[in-house]
């Protein structure tokens, strides 16, 4: 993947090194042209009960990779190919405190691009008093409606951020951990890493709605002919 991207055969050179006779020239790796995007997909779905956040140890079933020009629209394609499906433009947030604010510009921005956020008390007011306007509802425990629980089961909602405060401490008898299982269940889509969820909120903002045009990929010059994998 890297040798595609970059136009540089990495086979073919970690071979020369190896018998002894390491290429002379010089190879500028990161001065490409284009950039590469590999979206990782997991098996949550198949493992019930498990607590769909991805930590040190998990590995991915496969992955999706595409190349582009723009990162945030490479990305968007990505994440697009792992085989999300996403039905509309309602984001319910669950967003622990330390995020919040690093968020409050891109959904700003996504509000006045016609996205709905539907979040619990503590959001929905600091949403509101940024101008953005929320549906308030009650989280899964206080057993109150409008309750996150069936908005979810119901399919309400089309993307679920649920970003916790320790991704490493996670338990089963949570809030969070009922979205998180909720939303694998019921096939919404779920992010739960801080950095994925700025760089596919910046991708919405710019590429939903527009379909992905695919374009035939030239690689990079190179002085290596490339073999086929």
């Amino acid at each position: 993947f890297i040798s595609k991207v970059t136009g540089q055969d990495l086979i073919a050179i970690t071979t020369q090194v190896l018998l002894d006779n390491p290429p002379t020239q010089k190879f500028n790796t990161l001065d490409t042209k284009c950039v590469g995007v590999k979206s990782p997909v997991f098996s949550y779905n198949r493992f019930k009960g498990s607590d769909p956040i991805a930590q040190v140890e998990m590995s991915s079933t496969g992955e999706v990779a595409c190349i582009g020009t723009d990162i945030l629209q490479t990305f968007y394609m990505s994440w697009l190919a792992t085989g999300v499906q996403l039905n509309g433009k309602k984001i319910l947030l669950s967003v622990h405190d330390r995020f919040k604010d690093k968020l409050l510009p891109i959904l700003k921005q996504l509000f006045n691009n016609g996205w709905e956020f539907i979040a619990t008390e503590g959001t929905h007011n600091l949403l509101v008093e940024h101008g953005i306007q929320s549906r308030c509802v009650f989280k899964v425990s206080q057993q109150l409606e409008p309750n996150i629980q069936h908005l979810i089961v119901g399919k309400e909602v089309d993307l679920i951020i649920n970003l916790p405060c320790d991704a490493y401490n996670s338990q089963n008898d949570t809030d969070g951990f009922i979205i998180r299982r909720l939303a694998i269940d019921y096939h919404i889509p779920l992010i739960t890493n801080f950095q994925l969820t700025e760089m596919l909120l910046e991708s919405l903002s710019l590429y939903y709605g527009i379909t992905p045009q695919v374009n035939p990929y030239t690689l990079p010059s190179s002085n290596h002919n490339f073999v086929d994998m």
